[in-house]
Formats: structure tokens, sequence, C-alpha cells
């Protein structure tokens, strides 16, 4: 089962995902895509790491390349998987060479096929930042567009979705059984 959560920065889009995941029966992973790059980040993962403290997860930190991880940790798990924003930055941007929008949303979905076919239960938390009517440069810019990319196919492939705002749920797809 595939569940996509998705909403605005500070929406309670994070912490609708973890009650959604709490009300699934068995083991629950919290499979962290932050990639420490610098001090803000090393220190907003520490935040996280505090906030996800005594919650009931086996938190593993694994920015791409989700095979790598030994497959018992994900068999058969509940996974959340915590964000989109940063597993596609990671793609897009951590090799030599930035990744076109397509190459990366193929990559985030590759990832995701694999943990859908291991795990009992993938719940995904994605950033809804396609609203603005902003201009951005030509690398941002892609990194938008793979971003609306990825949470199309998500949201095709979803059994469950949920825009929250403003700490409200408004669920748009429930094909579960």
């Amino acid at each position: 089962m595939l569940s996509l959560i998705i909403g605005g920065a500070a929406s309670g889009k994070s912490e609708f995902a973890e009650n959604h995941v709490f009300s699934l029966s068995g083991d629950r992973i919290y499979l962290a895509c932050m990639e420490p790059s610098g001090e803000s980040a090393a220190a907003r993962i520490q935040r996280h790491r505090l906030l996800r403290q005594d919650k009931g997860f086996t938190t593993l930190e694994l920015y791409r390349d989700f095979k790598a991880a030994d497959p018992a940790l994900l068999r058969d798990k509940n996974i959340l998987l915590e964000d989109i924003p940063n597993l596609a930055a990671n793609i897009m941007f951590g090799g030599k060479e930035s990744l076109s929008a397509g190459e990366t949303t193929e990559q985030v979905i590759r990832e995701l096929d694999y943990l859908i076919s291991i795990c009992r239960h993938l719940t995904v938390v994605t950033g809804e930042i396609s609203s603005d009517s902003l201009s951005y440069d030509t690398l941002t810019e892609a990194y938008r567009q793979a971003l609306g990319r990825i949470g199309c196919r998500i949201a095709a492939k979803a059994d469950y979705a949920v825009e929250v705002c403003v700490g409200l749920p408004n669920v748009l797809k429930d094909q579960r059984l």
C-alpha cells in the first residue's frame, strides 16, 4: 500500500503522516532523507531526531539508493519517508553533474517502487511547492518541475492521498480496502 501526504511548509503534514503510520499495525521505520549539508541542516536534523524520539519509530537515515540498505531493515515494515523534496534534491544535485528533471523523476520513482516492493506500507511526505507564481533560475525551475512530476506519479500510484493545510486533512483519494 502507498499513502501520499502533501502540504506546504509548517502545514501539519509530518504530524499527520506520523499519526497515519501509527494507525497501521506492525513495525515502523522513519526513513529520513535530509542530507547534513552544513551547520543549519545538521541542526535541523538534530531537532527532527529529538522530535521523533520515543515515538516508536526505528530511524534510518538514507539519502538515496535505498537498495544499498539491508533489505531485512525494510521488509514488511511500515515506512514513513520524509521527504520527497530532500530525496529529489539529493538525487538531482548529489552527483558530479545535476540530473535533468526527467532523470530525477525517474530515479525517485525507481527508489519508491523498490520500497513499495519490499515494505508492508509506504507513507510518503512531500511539499506543495507549485502554488507561487515566482520566476526562478533554470536549475531551480527544473527541480520544481521534477517535484511536480514526482507528485503526480506518486498520486497516481497511491491508495490514499491527503493534502494537509493548517493542520486539517483534505482526503484527495482513498482506495484502501
